[in-house]
């Protein structure tokens, strides 16, 4: 049974959404904003744009366990575009708790959505990581690192046999 879409309250300083879809869907604007209040403050700082990346990657979290399968077909292929643009953004930096939000939520996608497109999402985690050998930000190679092994961990059966050949 799905939640009703407009009944879930918002909390002080969580992204606002007026639906459960809305969840889903990063909001540019905000982000933007965000980093335009950090630049007033300090030049290189990305403070309120990690925030706002982790509160809306934890608001994700919690409506993946919650929303029915109706909802993971409509919302799955966006969401791994937008968990995927998250790593590879040069700001805020995919540090550790961003990371760890977003290949739960890469789980969660897997686990109790479609998984056809997996070994897709891990061949662009290793083209992140391969790019650049030796350039390139060493946190969006640890984010796209600590992804595929929380994937490869508990899902990998799925990644393997689906794109083996047959003996």
């Amino acid at each position: 049974m799905a939640t009703p879409p407009d009944t879930r309250p918002s909390t002080p300083g969580t992204p606002m959404a007026s639906t459960i879809r809305d969840v889903f869907d990063f909001d540019e604007r905000i982000f933007t904003a965000a980093g335009e209040m950090d630049k007033q403050t300090t030049p290189a700082s990305n403070n309120k744009q990690e925030l706002f990346v982790f509160q809306w990657l934890a608001s994700v979290e919690r409506e993946l366990k919650r929303c029915g399968h109706d909802i993971f077909r409509i919302m799955q292929p966006n969401l791994e575009r937008q968990l995927l643009k998250l790593i590879s953004m040069p700001a805020p930096k995919p540090r550790h708790p961003i990371r760890r939000l977003i290949a739960r939520c890469f789980l969660s996608l897997y686990v109790r959505g479609n998984s056809s497109t997996l070994f897709e999402t891990v061949q662009i985690l290793q083209s992140l990581i391969e790019a650049g050998k030796g350039m390139g930000d060493k946190d969006v190679k640890l984010a796209a690192i600590h992804c595929i092994g929380v994937i490869m961990e508990t899902i990998g059966e799925k990644v393997r046999l689906r794109n083996c050949p047959k003996a």
